[in-house]
């Protein structure tokens, strides 16, 4: 019986990718080695020591460009998805809930746009 994990047929994408081989399994794993998680990068963010002042302030300007645009953008898109004919919609819908549906997902849309814009921005 073979001992080499099962791959899976992606297409033709590498099949090895996320199993561990033999130079792996002898390699050991230390602070600064091992894979970054979610925590790790937390920790790093916070600790001052690691950032100069120019990344912390651009990482703080970003933060607040970001949440006050998302609820500006948020407050327009739902008064804004508010001029629609909605009522008239509503009564095409088998679903009572139609019309809060299209409004959440219209103000979704409307968020998402200064989201992706302050990532730009950032980067």
């Amino acid at each position: 019986m073979s001992s080499s994990p099962k791959t899976i047929n992606v297409g033709g994408g590498a099949k090895d990718v996320g199993t561990v081989t033999p130079g792996m399994q002898a390699l050991t794993w230390d602070e600064k080695t091992k894979p970054m998680t979610r925590t790790d990068m937390i920790a790093f963010l916070v600790n001052p020591n690691n950032m100069t002042v120019q990344e912390r302030k651009l990482l703080e300007r970003t933060f607040y460009y970001g949440v006050s645009s998302c609820l500006v953008a948020g407050v327009a898109g739902w008064f804004a998805s508010g001029r629609l004919p909605w009522r008239r919609l509503q009564k095409l819908s088998p679903s009572p809930w139609f019309t809060v549906v299209g409004r959440v997902a219209m103000t979704g849309a409307a968020v998402s746009i200064p989201f992706m814009a302050t990532q730009q921005w950032a980067i």
